[in-house]
């Protein structure tokens, strides 16, 4: 399981610095490049993708005066950093047409949900902050990711950037194509073309 240094270790391996850091409050450069990158690369990488140990399920919580036109509006869940879907009960898998619509919307100081959907339960991405609950994978694509926003401060060549961005690109994609293989789904619905020829 890696910690957080050993992410920005790894990070700063992977831009050609051979140094490493002992904690992210040691006074030395990569130590405060990396302390001011780390939650935002963290919280970009787990939003770029649905990646399994932070998708997390919540019935929302109803707030009162939707606009008009909307039926309801809901609390934003604290820990949500990516909404996914609202749930359809019955449905583990939907169409993207059978998915209920849905805004974000600014209202009273916060951040609400406003839906057509009573009793409203979401899919998210949370935001995991405790890192010996990453993937491996995870691990990897979030090295990347801060390699990508170090290297200009720490004053490293373009390319090293570049590919960094493009290693970053790829990782995110093998997880995808991995998560695959974890899950059995349901089959896909059949779209309303089909079954009506039946």
């Amino acid at each position: 399981m890696a910690s957080v240094i050993d992410i920005c270790n790894l990070a700063l391996q992977r831009i050609g610095q051979t140094q490493p850091i002992a904690s992210l409050e040691e006074q030395s450069k990569a130590a405060e490049i990396c302390s001011q990158v780390y939650e935002m690369c963290r919280d970009t990488v787990l939003q770029d993708y649905l990646w399994p140990f932070a998708t997390s399920w919540k019935r929302l919580a109803q707030m009162a005066d939707p606009p008009t036109n909307w039926g309801y509006r809901y609390s934003y869940p604290p820990s949500c950093l990516k909404l996914r879907q609202i749930v359809v009960p019955g449905k583990r898998r939907l169409n993207p047409d059978d998915s209920p619509v849905y805004e974000l919307q600014y209202h009273e100081g916060q951040q609400t949900i406003i839906t057509d959907t009573l009793d409203a339960e979401i899919i998210y991405t949370a935001r995991v902050e405790d890192p010996t609950l990453f993937s491996p994978s995870f691990v990897d694509a979030l090295a990347w990711r801060i390699a990508q926003e170090i290297a200009m401060p720490m004053s490293v060549n373009a390319d090293i950037m570049n590919n960094a961005r493009q290693m970053y690109e790829a990782m995110v994609s093998r997880a995808a194509e991995g998560a695959l293989n974890e899950v059995k789904q349901d089959k896909a619905p059949e779209s309303e073309f089909i079954t009506g020829r039946r």
